[in-house]
């Protein structure tokens, strides 16, 4: 009997996507991996809230080549930083100013990564894998532009390594239109007492789809900051899996979810802190209207060798209406016995006495309630720095409000 996977492992066959032997090996372990696993039910506990039938219910084909102007990515670049931009999911040399290297033997070990489903499906099916260095000082914006020519798949894959001791500032926007489905795996390796700033923006079209994972790993020392803004696609998810590999290793995960009418919001994460003497700090936030539908899944893992570990997770939701609906599943996993951790989680409304103060002093419902909300959201964008960057992460916040 033919399944919705059987459709993607026929279009690798088709396809058969060029690549030197040791990545066609890992292409074909995927490949077997994805038709093992096929697409994820509400049976699969890491799926429970998300249902993913409506990406099984459209036939996507694997992505072609665009042709995408100058012109038309302008509007999405930050100012400030060098620039990488991806169309369907392939590199576009001739619109990038920051230097990529390609994918060769030396990053091998980083293609391996096949535990899920959709991880596995990028694998078999990238066209190729954009590979930034950043140096101290780099500020690097990876653009994903879709610019689908039907009912299109791009399965995107970058590979960030920052310099022992950089101070770096590296931003993932994710812009499109029309119906398409995007897969993208990121790897980031933080080298010792490197210093990343990682800001993500899914700002997909509203009839697209959103799938993405972020595997990091942070050594000795290093501090990597995360910060995920979500307001695009009809049904997005956000995966990150932070190791914390060398002692004294610091990770902060962010995250706001925007969701509206007929939105669905996935942020799943896993801090995993493998030895002693780590810190995290992970707070999630969302904003729910309408129908709209957002889920938080976070996993705090203390191995039996990761004592003095001080681990802090919170999830906030604001729901603006009756219909809207957040769910919320924090977790801690502790092997180690000195250890500091806690966890917790709130769903509410608007404050009703802050907005009756506000009206009192003359301020409209609207506007009252827009500025309650945008006091809630950017309290999480308080530790970006680069004011260009900033001021990217409050338009968006504008534009969601209007």
């Amino acid at each position: 009997m033919s399944t919705a996977a059987d459709r993607y492992v026929d279009a690798y066959r088709a396809e058969k996507p060029a690549g030197d032997p040791w990545l066609t090996e890992r292409r074909e372990a995927a490949i077997a991996r994805f038709a093992e696993l096929g697409f994820p039910t509400l049976r699969t506990e890491a799926w429970k809230y998300t249902n993913v039938a409506p990406l099984t219910r459209t036939a996507f084909t694997p992505a072609r080549p665009a042709q995408v102007t100058r012109e038309a990515v302008a509007p999405f670049l930050i100012d400030g930083c060098r620039h990488v931009v991806l169309t369907n999911g392939r590199l576009a040399p001739e619109l990038s100013n920051f230097a990529v290297a390609p994918l060769s033997w030396a990053e091998r070990d980083l293609i391996g990564d096949n535990i899920g489903s959709f991880a596995a499906l990028n694998t078999a099916l990238m066209p190729d894998a954009a590979v930034l260095r950043l140096a101290d000082g780099a500020m690097v914006q990876v653009l994903h532009v879709a610019a689908p020519g039907g009912t299109e798949l791009f399965n995107p894959r970058v590979i960030v390594i920052a310099d022992v001791n950089a101070s770096a500032t590296l931003v993932e926007s994710y812009v499109g239109s029309g119906v398409y489905w995007t897969n993208a795996v990121t790897t980031i390796l933080a080298g010792q007492g490197a210093q990343l700033t990682h800001v993500k923006l899914q700002d997909e079209a509203l009839q697209g789809f959103h799938t993405g994972a972020c595997r990091v790993e942070i050594a000795r020392d290093a501090h990597y900051r995360s910060l995920v803004l979500s307001s695009g696609a009809r049904l997005a998810r956000n995966e990150i899996s932070a190791a914390l590999i060398g002692e004294g290793a610091q990770c902060n995960l962010d995250g706001i979810a925007l969701v509206a009418a007929g939105q669905h919001a996935d942020a799943t994460t896993l801090l995993d802190h493998r030895v002693p003497h780590g810190t995290s700090r992970e707070c999630y936030k969302s904003v729910v209207d309408d129908d709209g539908r957002s889920v938080f899944q976070g996993s705090i893992l203390v191995g039996h060798d990761a004592q003095k570990t001080d681990a802090r997770q919170m999830h906030r939701a604001l729901l603006l209406s009756p219909q809207a609906h957040a769910d919320a599943k924090p977790e801690l996993r502790i092997f180690a016995d000195d250890v500091k951790c806690a966890h917790g989680a709130t769903v509410g409304d608007l404050d009703a006495e802050s907005l009756f103060y506000l009206r009192s002093r003359g301020v409209d419902l609207e506007t009252a309630r827009g500025l309650l909300i945008e006091a809630f959201v950017t309290e999480l964008f308080e530790p970006i720095a680069a004011p260009a960057i900033r001021a990217a992460l409050d338009a968006r916040l504008h534009r969601w409000l209007a």
